[in-house]
């Protein structure tokens, strides 16, 4: 938790004397951390599983497709709402779509396996998942709803089969006395990959956008009104409507948190595709277990 506040305060322009100093903290504690598991008898967590090579490619691959899911999710709620300018109601409609896809993803997962080892169909759910984050990318520039709306639901589709492919790949490469140690730690992994995911893609988001902001910022905007805008989308929403200039701050901010979406979503299927080329390189030898 103080890492990702850190890396938060750093991204919105906090004191980074302060900032630096909570991230310190945070690695001071994990280091810790680690080291109690790894010398008690019966761990929390068994860290000792991350020795083996293929459990800790699993866990990777499972905490990179949380990391990416849950870090475009506040990403693309903003973007519906405050960029295309739709309200909750229609943002959350549009949003079904990518629910439907994750359905239709788990339920071809099973019928899949049979024609293809666990690792093929891994590979190419990430590497479909990655296509989908790169339509988002081209939709964002084109500030088209239906190509976001369709990017999302091929990720949707795509990143489906990873949750029960890899929860039995940790497993199968665990020492079968250790099973429920390594399904704990394949669980801790999740949700460790969509904290870091809403932390990380987001605070890689808004320091873009504040970058963007600040080049395309429009004359005559008071100190503290460009100090709140720069904070993120939303704030700078907020403060339009009062402003004479508002017009133009508000495109310039809409503008700026466009190009960093575009380039955010492009990095999350630079991710996607790296766990394709992990999960076929690691697993392609495995079988799916009956």
């Amino acid at each position: 938790m103080p890492i990702v506040f850190g890396i938060k305060l750093i991204a919105e322009g906090g004191n980074f004397v302060w900032a630096t100093s909570v991230i310190a903290l945070g690695l001071v504690l994990a280091v810790v951390f680690v080291r109690r598991q790894m010398d008690l008898p019966d761990p929390l967590l068994d860290l000792r599983l991350f020795r083996r090579p293929a459990v800790t490619a699993a866990l990777g691959i499972n905490i990179l497709d949380f990391f990416v899911g849950f870090g475009i999710l506040v990403l693309v709620a903003q973007y519906l709402q405050l960029v295309l300018g739709l309200t909750p109601l229609e943002a959350g409609l549009w949003s079904i779509p990518a629910g439907v896809g994750f359905v239709v993803g788990s339920l071809l997962t099973s019928t899949v396996l049979r024609l293809m080892r666990p690792a093929y169909v891994l590979g190419l759910g990430l590497a479909f998942a990655a296509g989908g984050l790169a339509l988002m990318a081209y939709a964002a520039e084109m500030h088209s709803l239906i190509l976001i709306v369709l990017g999302n639901a091929l990720f949707s589709v795509g990143s489906a089969p990873g949750i029960a492919i890899v929860a039995d790949l940790v497993v199968s490469a665990a020492p079968k006395e250790r099973s429920g140690a390594a399904s704990a730690l394949s669980e801790t992994a999740s949700e460790f990959g969509g904290a870091l995911g809403i932390a990380l893609l987001g605070s890689l988001a808004t320091l873009l956008y504040r970058s963007a902001l600040g080049l395309a910022m429009p004359t005559g905007v008071p100190v503290n009104t460009m100090e709140t805008a720069l904070r993120g989308i939303g704030a700078a929403s907020s403060l339009t409507p009062g402003l004479g200039n508002g017009g133009a701050l508000l495109s310039a901010a809409r503008g700026a948190y466009t190009s960093a979406a575009d380039v955010t979503f492009l990095t999350a299927a630079g991710i996607m595709l790296v766990a394709a080329i992990v999960a076929v390189t690691m697993f392609r030898g495995s079988k799916t277990q009956e």
